[in-house]
């Protein structure tokens, strides 16, 4: 489809003449735009191309190369051009079904049949495409995933916002849960809830409990559940977390590549973590993925004095004296306007050759701070950037 330069013709009274296609956008969408987190990312895009330092932890993907087994296998068929089935190559279905027969799982067996299994191309439009199938209102668990309020807001659904807290680890309570259903005029109404563990952007794992406690309340008002576990293989130790990734030992070349990825990124988020709070933030450590949400709240004072209310203007003052990039917490992510939270991503270091050092240095040997210092450099120099700023708001 092509708008050429946004402009088409259509005749008119007689006539033909000049339209603009955008004036055809829904009234409802007159502020929406870009995700804050991309318009971020082309910034710092165009900085680093006049040769700028900028240090980017606002989001981030894995930092690590892919297996060589699966670029391998990528090669050997990319000549392959044929249409696919719209729900997935149907050999890719059925070893999905024979993965949840060969590990413990939580789907009945009787579902683990390929007619059941839907492949997309990455998580944001299956999200997308069941919030606009059902009908529903959307429920949301703050701080959240910076797209899911615009995909609702696309879909034209009516969304509930549940606002988690450092008190509570960012973790939804069924407490939490049960409240803001019954403040509903319709509480039984069709709901599905986006609900991710591990947590992007906190960070954080939900115990066995916890999930038992909230499937109670899932149940008793019957809520469809999106369970979000794109993080579910990097959760770290023993956290506990029932996940395909604490059996993918069975598969030698997979989790000897994982097992290096997640040590090392445990061991840069608790060396991140400790950092922050020895600055004075408050911070949770990161149970999974390559993200945390630290909380300035202890520097409120502080911050008001320089006129800093808000957590967008917290990172926008950052950046400028920084150059550390990070997204602000806050309405951002669904949370309260007032807070002075913002979404770290740990990853811009050389995820390359900090595999080749865990591997060089092998799994039988654990790695801390001195592994963070020596082969993570760059995230070692944006920490030490946050906490140097810290340390000067707090003398001011």
């Amino acid at each position: 489809m092509h708008f050429g330069n946004g402009f088409e013709k259509r005749k008119m009274n007689g006539h033909y003449s000049k339209c603009d296609f955008f004036n055809y956008k829904r009234k409802d969408l007159a502020k929406y735009g870009n995700a804050s987190n991309l318009q971020l990312n082309e910034k710092i895009k165009e900085m680093k191309k006049r040769g700028e330092k900028v240090y980017h932890m606002s989001f981030g993907q894995s930092p690590f190369p892919l297996p060589e087994e699966m670029v391998e296998a990528l090669k050997k068929h990319a000549h392959q051009l044929d249409y696919l089935s719209m729900y997935g190559i149907i050999e890719l279905r059925q070893a999905i079904c024979n993965l949840h027969r060969q590990f413990p799982t939580s789907i009945p067996t009787e579902y683990l049949n390929p007619d059941n299994i839907v492949v997309t191309d990455g998580s944001k439009m299956a999200l997308y495409l069941l919030m606009a199938l059902t009908d529903s209102v959307v429920v949301l668990v703050a701080p959240a995933w910076v797209t899911y309020h615009s995909q609702v807001t696309l879909t034209g659904k009516k969304s509930i916002v549940i606002q988690t807290t450092y008190q509570d680890g960012w973790k939804l309570t069924p407490h939490s849960l049960a409240q803001a259903v019954e403040r509903q005029a319709q509480p039984y109404e069709n709901k599905l809830v986006i609900f991710t563990n591990p947590g992007n952007p906190s960070g954080q794992v939900y115990t066995a409990e916890e999930l038992r406690e909230l499937a109670e309340v899932f149940r008793k008002y019957k809520m469809i559940v999106v369970s979000d576990e794109i993080y579910s293989y990097s959760t770290y130790d023993d956290t506990d977390y029932v996940s395909l990734s604490k059996y993918f030992n069975n598969h030698e070349a997979c989790a000897e590549y994982m097992k290096h990825c997640t040590r090392i990124l445990h061991a840069v988020s608790l060396f991140c973590s400790r950092k922050l709070r020895e600055a004075g933030l408050k911070v949770k450590d990161s149970n999974a993925s390559y993200y945390m949400y630290p909380d300035f709240s202890n520097f409120r004072d502080k911050l008001a004095k320089r006129s800093i209310f808000t957590a967008e203007e917290m990172c926008a003052v950052m950046f400028t004296e920084t150059k550390v990039a990070l997204l602000a917490g806050g309405v951002t992510h669904l949370d309260s306007p007032e807070s002075l939270t913002l979404q770290l991503c740990y990853v811009n270091f050389d995820g390359k050759a900090a595999l080749a050092a865990s591997r060089k240095i092998g799994l039988a040997t654990k790695i801390g701070d001195e592994f963070v210092l020596k082969n993570c450099g760059e995230t070692v120099e944006a920490i030490g950037e946050i906490t140097k700023w810290c340390n000067k708001l707090q003398e001011s």
